[in-house]
């Protein structure tokens, strides 16, 4: 009766209607071995294992036509029809019901496509048992041993194949054979595979910033793919001169934000801007990304602007060191270092006390807080502004001058100098002749004053007095030692005065006697510590008389 491919092999059946001599003659070559198998007294199947896998055909048997041998035969896809596809196969073995010993017979085998859709790979197999010799089939079988192989080859829905198998009975008894058919079924599917692509872009308003306003970046995310991207997140990293509330991180998913599930093909979404605040100078960028699960490749674009800043320096310069009651010279300097003008720029400088300001330098003066202003509207950058103001300092001490200077959107800035005014010796003397005119023999003094008009102390003074040849030298006064007196200079020389205190005066005095008529001379030098080897000189002069006649001795008459 007839079977399907998955059903256990059939049972023989009525071999009506087949004529014997529609049977091909014995193909050249053939095995000659039976092609009826015994069926086992205990009942087990006589079918080898490799046709008992059910779906498991060997390679040769899946073989299809023109199919590399040891390769499992596939279809061309567009063999196969969409959809789910059912395959009916139906077998049926016809055959006499009794052949004689060493005479031949036939049967047929059937196969019948019962199915709405084309069978392929149709392979028939018959094991005949060892009472049977395979002779001769239409078609031709391949025989290997005891089995017969048939490759129908593709079954349309509703054909019939009929394979007709002549053979021999060799053997007395009784024997069963069975033939199994395998097919292959095959179903196909469209799947359209679409690349959703990203695209982000990025604007800002202007490529220059100042440093401390907000800069604002308008993002735009498209899909330029042709399927939809889901999950869409966008992420934007910011340079550290770039500050957001968030960090430097700001990351944002369209899902969560604005309800979007996906982005279909084509469309663009412009997100909320992205207001940073520039707190950093230089080239500061802006990177945004932007990803999907069915996106392979990250979307990335990178904004640079650059934040400008003015930067404001100050620089106070001036004298160190003063003398009191002298002039002292400063100059502030302001200087914009920065990429933007510095506006609203003011400045002062603070004059101490104790000293006078004489030149105010252009600026403008608030004598009761002892303040010095400077005003500008702007310094462009990369130039500068100077101002020079004088101020007359007093008594010794330390003058302290303070500046500072400040700008919109700048820090202010400071710096400071000092000036120290140190005491100094000035030590003045005159020298003075109480008498101008002598006569020979006579004696004088030469009153030499010395006064220390300075502010400190002045030490290691020293005074020489140089006399003319007609002066001779008697005494001095005024040290507690005498002079020495220096005959191959003709020079008095004062004992050293260790030091002699500012505002101090100290007279000394030189007695003298007049040798002989002619000018008459007293040469003083003066030096002391801090005049680095110079001489203060002075001279008093006086003269002396040609003798008078009464006073000339007269020869004997």
């Amino acid at each position: 009766m007839p079977t399907t491919a998955e059903d256990a092999p059939p049972s023989p059946a009525s071999a009506e209607g087949v004529s014997p001599g529609a049977m091909m003659p014995p193909a050249a070559g053939a095995s000659g071995q039976g092609v009826i198998r015994a069926q086992a007294a205990d009942g087990a199947d006589p079918l080898p294992p490799a046709i008992l896998r059910a779906g498991q055909p060997s390679p040769d048997a899946s073989a299809g036509p023109g199919a590399p041998q040891g390769t499992p035969f596939i279809p061309p896809t567009e063999r196969l029809s969409a959809g789910p596809q059912a395959v009916g196969l139906s077998l049926d073995i016809q055959a006499p019901a009794a052949a004689n010993l060493n005479k031949e017979t036939w049967f047929k085998i059937l196969v019948k496509n019962n199915g709405p859709t084309e069978a392929l790979g149709v392979l028939v197999r018959d094991n005949l048992p060892p009472g049977l010799q395979y002779l001769d089939s239409d078609p031709k079988g391949e025989v290997v041993g005891s089995i017969v192989t048939w490759k129908i080859g593709d079954l349309p829905a509703g054909a019939e194949r009929v394979i007709k198998v002549r053979v021999k009975a060799v053997q007395v008894g009784s024997f069963d054979h069975a033939a199994v058919v395998t097919v292959m079924a095959g179903s196909r599917t469209r799947v359209q595979v679409k690349q959703p692509k990203l695209k982000v872009e990025q604007a800002v308003a202007s490529d220059q910033v100042l440093k401390g306003r907000q800069v604002r970046f308008d993002i735009t995310v498209t899909n330029d793919g042709n399927g939809p991207a889901r999950d869409v997140v966008v992420e934007a990293k910011l340079s550290p001169g770039l500050r957001h509330e968030q960090g430097d991180i700001i990351q944002l998913s369209l899902r969560k934000v604005y309800g979007k599930e996906y982005l279909a093909s084509g469309e663009s979404l412009t997100l909320q801007p992205l207001i940073v605040e520039a707190i950093g100078g230089g080239p500061q960028t802006c990177e945004i990304t932007a990803t999907s699960p069915d996106v392979s490749e990250e979307a990335k674009t990178s904004q640079t602007i650059t934040v400008i800043e003015p930067r404001l320096e100050i620089a106070l310069r001036g004298d160190k060191d003063r003398a009191p009651d002298t002039l002292a010279r400063y100059t502030l300097t302001l200087a914009n270092t920065g990429t933007a003008p510095a506006r609203k720029v003011k400045a002062v400088a603070r004059i101490p006390s104790g000293g006078t300001l004489e030149d105010k330098g252009g600026g403008r003066y608030d004598p009761q807080k002892r303040y010095l202003y400077w005003y500008l509207e702007q310094i462009e950058p990369n130039t500068k502004q100077e101002f020079t103001f004088t101020i007359l300092v007093g008594s010794p001490q330390i003058y302290q001058i303070v500046a500072a200077a400040i700008a919109q959107d700048v820090k202010q800035v400071n710096d400071s100098l000092t000036t120290q005014v140190m005491g100094v010796a000035d030590v003045q003397f005159s020298v003075v002749e109480r008498r101008r005119i002598l006569d020979p023999g006579d004696e004088t003094d030469y009153e030499i004053r010395i006064i220390n008009k300075g502010s400190k102390e002045a030490t290691n003074i020293q005074i020489r007095a140089k006399l003319s040849e007609n002066l001779s030298y008697v005494e001095t006064a005024g040290t507690e030692q005498d002079a020495g007196w220096d005959q191959a200079n003709r020079e008095v020389v004062f004992p050293q005065i260790p030091r002699l205190a500012a505002r101090e005066s100290l007279p000394l005095t030189i007695r003298v006697k007049a040798e002989k008529s002619g000018p008459a001379t007293c040469s003083v030098t003066l030096t002391y510590d801090g005049l680095n080897g110079v001489t203060i000189n002075n001279t008093a002069y006086s003269t002396v008389m040609q003798a008078r006649a009464e006073d000339t001795p007269q020869p004997p008459r």
